[in-house]
């Protein structure tokens, strides 16, 4: 049996739901990212505030090429019949909230 690739699967949109929950997780790292950004620039001089722009940049903008693409992986796997569970996007949201932690913690210590 064949679905369609439009087909929700569940009455609750748990997919479409989870996807958004991710998009809106991105924005927030980018967010973050642009206000750790602002503060290197002006505190660190520019080309090492620029560097640490990039790397508080970068998290934002790959959990949402992240999401992006998990939608489809998920959704193909659920019109298969497999698992869609993977602890990949956990772990890399934890590993960035860290860092942008360690990052924000050592720029106002000093």
């Amino acid at each position: 049996m064949t679905r369609d690739p439009g087909m929700l699967f569940d009455v609750g949109a748990q997919l479409e739901r989870t996807t958004l929950a991710w998009t809106r997780t991105a924005l927030a790292l980018a967010a973050v990212g642009g206000l750790i950004a602002r503060l290197a620039i002006r505190t660190a001089g520019a080309s090492l505030g620029y560097a640490i722009a990039a790397v508080a940049l970068a998290p934002g903008v790959t959990a949402a090429l992240s999401a992006i693409g998990s939608y489809d992986r998920r959704h193909a796997r659920l019109q298969d019949g497999e698992p869609v569970v993977s602890p990949r996007p956990l772990i890399c949201v934890a590993v960035t909230l860290a860092l942008a932690s360690g990052v924000s913690l050592g720029m106002v210590l000093t």
